[in-house]
């Protein structure tokens, strides 16, 4: 606690596991600043033309398509979750 590390990544695969807080910049200004729940949730990224990391963009279709009404996961732990309910929903 009481300590920040910045990092800058366009993998967000790689931060969203680690990140207690976001800033996604666009043309030099930050457009949007919240936890990783936030930032994958609204919609932000694929309005700058970056693509949601990949469970959380398994949880999105699954959520399209009607299969999950979940939060979308940002730990891989809430990605297994996720998929165990909705493989056991399936049965």
């Amino acid at each position: 606690q009481g300590k920040t590390i910045v990092m800058v990544e366009s993998k967000l695969d790689k931060i969203i596991q680690h990140a207690d807080r976001i800033l996604v910049l666009h043309k030099g200004q930050v457009i949007k600043d919240g936890s990783p729940q936030q930032v994958l949730s609204e919609g932000v990224l694929e309005e700058i033309g970056l693509g949601l990391p990949s469970y959380p963009a398994l949880a999105k279709s699954l959520q399209e398509q009607g299969r999950y009404r979940g939060e979308l996961p940002v730990k891989i732990e809430q990605a297994a979750s996720m998929l165990r309910e909705v493989l056991h929903g399936s049965h």
